[in-house]
């Protein structure tokens, strides 16, 4: 049995577009997910980090997310992980929004309902240390963010890098960039952790 751990945002769902969006509005800026290389938002759009978040809350931006992929065969492939004994779990950086759980939830079920656990956190703090400090030890790892993808490495897990234009400047062995990929590296870091 497996720990598979997933991030969200920009891993499965299309988030950034929604994010910088409002933004660019506001400030004139014409950022995309294609040339932004820093996630210090607060000091790309000069703007602090709470009023960045209450222009995202007025925006309803992550609400907007959009799957990247295929749900429902995401679902499928997440439904035959958990028939294998293996668990899964969502981690993403999502409590600046104060409805982050029910919305993630509906997120996620919005096609049908799987099991799995939830662990949602403030940005900036790290996913393998919140994980760790519940029990839990990430045996495969998927996240668009390169230093959580290198600290759930460090951590002992089949570590695979989702890739977006923020992290195309780093090298990383396992790269996937869709999500068909994305379930095909999942599946081969299951029988590398497992023996099989």
């Amino acid at each position: 049995m497996s720990n598979i751990v997933v991030d969200i945002d920009d891993t499965l769902m299309r988030v950034a577009h929604h994010l910088l969006e409002p933004l660019n509005a506001l400030t004139g800026k014409t950022w995309t997910e294609h040339n932004l290389w820093s996630f210090a938002l607060d000091t790309v759009y000069d703007t602090p980090a709470h009023d960045i978040q209450q222009i995202w809350l007025k925006d309803k931006s992550l609400e907007r997310a959009t799957w990247l992929g295929d749900q429902l065969a995401w679902l499928h492939a997440a439904s035959r992980w958990i028939a294998d004994g293996h668990n899964l779990i969502y981690c993403s950086a999502r409590m600046w929004h104060p409805d982050a759980e029910n919305l993630t939830v509906r997120q996620l079920e919005s096609k049908g309902r799987h099991s799995y656990k939830l662990y949602l956190l403030a940005p900036g703090l790290s996913k393998t240390e919140l994980l760790l400090s519940q029990g839990i030890k990430p045996d495969v790892f998927a996240d668009d963010h390169y230093s959580h993808v290198v600290e759930a490495s460090k951590a002992g897990a089949q570590s695979l890098l989702y890739s977006q234009p923020w992290n195309f400047q780093h090298i990383w062995g396992n790269r996937v960039n869709t999500q068909d990929e994305l379930i095909a590296g999942i599946d081969i870091a299951l029988a590398q952790v497992n023996g099989y």
